[in-house]
């Protein structure tokens, strides 16, 4: 469901780049970068896209010939349940400032609010039985609603920085024409929007 809110956000935006020199090539999978501008992108299908600059933004980056981005980014691992609730939800969007983290939104569903309970979050590979972190999100659900049904659940990854502050710019120093933007710490769509301005 999160990956249709997603796809709803950014199919406008990919309307806005074709033209002026710029395309969207997709089903074309990213997984080396040769060349200091212009840089020859390959692809698993052994295809090549040639560009005057580039910006890395594939969540983790997939070139670190240079910036060691893999010493500085690990993935964290967050959870979420979608409940059906007796009482309606009050809209917005909540995030309590304690340990364990909780957040609080909702999608509309089927003439009513699908209440979507977020948190749990840890670092990948070092949570445990992951079970046991949905049960703390409906655990929290049923304290705070009265639940009538528990429709689906999902986990994501996201990329952290060791300073938690994202990366957005020069790719290195010496590369005025390669940049990265990645390490959202969890808040990609409003950052992702900002690292765009700071890289135009």
């Amino acid at each position: 469901m999160w990956q249709l809110l997603k796809r709803k956000y950014l199919l406008p935006l990919a309307g806005q780049i074709p033209g002026n020199g710029s395309h969207i090539f997709e089903q074309t999978r990213i997984f080396d970068i040769d060349g200091d501008s212009p840089y020859i992108l390959k692809s698993v299908k052994r295809n090549k896209v040639t560009a005057d600059k580039v910006i890395i933004a594939s969540h983790y980056p997939i070139y670190n010939k240079a910036g060691l981005y893999t010493a500085r980014i690990y993935p964290d691992r967050s959870y979420v349940v979608a409940i059906k609730a007796e009482e309606p939800y009050p809209g917005g969007m909540y995030i309590n400032a304690e340990t364990p983290s909780r957040s609080l939104r909702f999608q509309p569903f089927e003439g009513g609010k699908l209440i979507l309970v977020g948190g749990e979050n840890h670092k990948t590979g070092q949570g445990g039985d992951t079970t046991q972190h949905y049960q703390k999100l409906v655990d929290f659900a049923r304290d705070t609603f009265t639940v009538e049904e528990i429709l689906y659940r999902w986990s994501t990854h996201d990329c952290m920085t060791v300073d938690s502050l994202p990366y957005a710019g020069y790719f290195t120093a010496d590369k005025q024409n390669l940049f990265v933007a990645t390490g959202y710490q969890k808040w990609g769509m409003t950052n992702s929007m900002a690292a765009s301005m700071v890289m135009a």
